[in-house]
């Protein structure tokens, strides 16, 4: 039996609509927050959309939510409303940008960054849409932000990460993407494709020793990259270095 404190349970009904010759049944779900009282009693109350209790607390024993389903991860897969405006409107923001209408993309990103001012989706977003239409040192100092932020260098933001340095390579702040994909991987150190970003990065920087050295990283990790294959045939055939 589940030691109850506080947890969401579901419970999912079948009701009837209409009547006679047009009578259909629809199966309804409604989400409980349940406290255990002692061994026989709870303490129910229903959740609204937001996933907050609503109305008083009813007292009822235990074997009147039999029938309900324990929800552990509720809270985790169910956003708030604030993730969901969030989402909201750093889609549309990337919708305007995609359009190259850049001034509706910041205004969209801003109100995301109203909500939530360290999200790295929408600050990335309102760099982007600030440097496409010509203020580039005001972009670059969003850029520079997000590089001060904690939350870029945990796990579950490497993809944005590789996505970050790949901006910050095409606005030519190689020094920081190569910070940036070195970080990314620390985190992931057999993905290859890091070792590619690296070695495009330091080409451009004309360091290609260093490039050379990522290539044949990322064709340890993968030595069926073709990528990585054409890549070095390029810097040989301009000369630029032996490789190791």
């Amino acid at each position: 039996m589940i030691k109850m404190e506080r947890k969401i349970f579901l419970k999912k009904e079948q009701i009837r609509l209409g009547c006679g010759s047009t009578t259909k049944f629809s199966v309804i779900e409604n989400y409980y927050e349940v406290e255990e009282i002692d061994e026989k009693r709870v303490l129910i109350r229903p959740l609204d959309i937001e996933g907050k209790p609503i109305g008083q607390p009813i007292l009822t024993k235990r074997e009147e939510i039999t029938g309900f389903i324990y929800c552990e991860n509720f809270y985790k897969n169910n956003k708030s409303v604030d993730e969901q405006l969030i989402y909201q409107y750093i889609e549309r923001g990337d919708k305007h940008l995609k359009k190259r209408e850049f001034y509706s993309a910041e205004r969209e990103y801003n109100k995301a960054l109203e909500i939530d001012h360290n999200n790295l989706k929408a600050n990335l977003g309102k760099g982007k849409a600030l440097y496409a239409r010509g203020e580039k040192a005001e972009a670059k100092k969003i850029f520079q932000k997000i590089l001060e932020m904690e939350s870029l260098y945990e796990n579950k933001n490497r993809l944005f990460l590789i996505e970050f340095g790949k901006e910050l390579c095409e606005k030519g702040m190689f020094k920081e993407a190569i910070y940036i994909f070195k970080e990314a991987n620390f985190i992931d150190p057999e993905d290859e494709i890091l070792h590619y970003h690296l070695a495009q990065t330091y080409f451009l920087t004309k360091d290609y020793e260093k490039s050379f050295q990522h290539l044949n990283l990322a064709l340890e990790k993968n030595p069926d990259f073709k990528e990585a294959k054409d890549f070095i045939m390029k810097l040989k055939s301009h000369n630029h270095s032996k490789p190791q």
